[in-house]
């Protein structure tokens, strides 16, 4: 089976948020240089803002495959095999694999969330449970 891979750019919806983003990159920058007297702070600012955006206007690229789930933002790569997903939690924007049982403290820290993008949930949950195997597919 083909792995299916999309990619889903937070920007592309709603285009006029990547100027109060530049704007918090630029007012940071300007902070660590005025702050710290030294352009190396003033790079720090903005690579923070910049990094901790990146998924809004970079994007991320989602990878469905006959071995699991993978989700790439830039530098960060989080994945689940499908032997280790025990529950599916679907919603509007997308589906999280998380590898816990039930509920827990840990709940929105783990798993791969998924982001449907114009693919849509359903199609999505399908496709999951396509590629999932059985015990995935009594998830779905």
């Amino acid at each position: 089976m083909e792995p299916l891979t999309w990619r889903v750019r937070l920007a592309d919806d709603n285009p006029s948020r990547l100027l109060p983003i530049a704007l918090a990159a630029l007012v940071a920058g300007a902070v660590g240089i005025a702050l710290g007297h030294s352009i190396v702070f003033g790079i720090v600012g903005v690579a923070a803002i910049a990094a901790s955006t990146s998924e809004y206007w970079l994007g991320v690229t989602c990878t469905l495959s006959p071995d699991g789930a993978t989700v790439r933002a830039g530098p960060s790569v989080s994945a689940i095999a499908w032997p280790d997903v025990r529950r599916v939690i679907v919603n509007d924007a997308g589906v999280t694999l998380s590898p816990l049982p039930g509920d827990s403290r840990l709940t929105p820290f783990r798993g791969v969330y998924l982001r449907a993008g114009r693919m849509g949930t359903e199609r999505l949950v399908r496709a999951i449970g396509e590629f999932g195997g059985d015990s995935v597919r009594r998830l779905v």
